[in-house]
């Protein structure tokens, strides 16, 4: 409309305009029509749920689709990938970098050359064939690091590196061990360095598949589905997706006190456009009522009389006493 009011007067279009205000506009205007559909993070009770699947299907099939799917779930909690960087939209072909330019792996994905790990005193670790050949083989305690170059980013900071360390409290949730697991298994297949990493071997295809957002998505809503009860059509299922992944990162930093500045940094990020990935979750709300909560109880005088359904109540748990 704006455009309209400008060339049926014979005016130049305000899109040729050195800035172009209306598309500003229309973004703007876009982005607050998503909110409703806004992703939900990966909330601790999938994951209690997810890690509950992991041990089972791990120790029978180590290499399909729901364990290596959850070993990237888990190494996403960290590293807070978008979509493009890790999963495909196809199972037998990924995306390669579009630029003339490039001279360096095509893959957009991350590869299994993208993962380096370190011992605690900065040595890399090469991983051998006694450490994946078999897929119960505990990661070794010599790896503490685990070094993710980021080849090619939305924000062209290009070949990033990022580091993460060994978690032994929880060693399910550990990033090391996860992208340890991720490498082993793209050994296990026979896949060059430079092939995509995101992989699970097809028990029907008899060979190996990429791992797709569809995959993804789909698994992330029966497990929302199982753990909050929701119905199959429910419209809240269509809130976790791939997305989902970078929201989760994002607001787990935030839960754990970090500043915007290390969030932007832990998340890649060079605006404070992550702000609008941080969800009103249950932490948030439990947070919120802890420090507003001043611990006073009313006194005797200022308590009110009980209604009658509640003094039935009170007499019931009294009569169970």
């Amino acid at each position: 409309m704006a455009v309209k009011c400008h060339t049926d007067r014979n005016l130049p279009s305000p899109r040729s305009a050195p800035v172009d205000y209306v598309g500003v506009i229309l973004d703007a205007v876009r982005k607050f029509e998503k909110v409703p559909d806004r992703r939900e993070m990966i909330h601790d009770a999938m994951y209690t749920h997810m890690l509950s699947q992991y041990r089972t299907h791990v120790a029978t099939s180590p290499d399909a689709l729901v364990p290596a799917l959850i070993e990237w779930l888990i190494l996403a909690r960290w590293v807070g990938p978008r979509k493009s960087e890790w999963c495909s939209d196809s199972p037998t072909k990924y995306k390669v970098i579009d630029d003339e330019y490039w001279d360096g792996p095509d893959a957009l994905p991350f590869i299994f050359e993208d993962f380096v790990f370190l011992t605690a005193s900065g040595q890399e670790i090469k991983i051998t064939k006694d450490m994946w050949s078999d897929p119960q083989t505990s990661m070794p305690s010599t790896f503490a690091y685990l070094v993710l170059r980021v080849r090619k980013q939305k924000n062209n900071d290009n070949y990033q590196k990022l580091t993460y360390a060994r978690i032994y409290k929880n060693p399910l949730l550990c990033p090391v061990r996860a992208a340890f697991r991720i490498v082993c298994r793209g050994r296990r297949l026979r896949l060059p360095k430079t092939h995509p990493a995101a992989v699970h071997f097809s028990s029907t295809h008899k060979s190996f598949r990429l791992i797709t957002a569809n995959d993804t998505n789909v698994y992330l809503r029966r497990v929302a589905q199982a753990v909050y009860k929701l119905p199959a059509g429910s419209n809240a299922l269509r809130l976790w997706s791939t997305h989902s992944l970078r929201v989760t990162a994002c607001n787990l930093l935030h839960r754990a006190g970090f500043s915007d500045s290390a969030i932007k940094n832990r998340l890649r990020w060079r605006s404070d456009s992550f702000m609008m990935y941080l969800r009103n979750t249950f932490y948030t709300a439990d947070a919120h009522a802890s420090a507003l909560d001043l611990g006073i109880q009313p006194t005797q005088h200022e308590k009110r009389t009980l209604e009658e359904h509640e003094l039935i109540q009170q007499g019931r748990c009294a009569l169970a006493a």
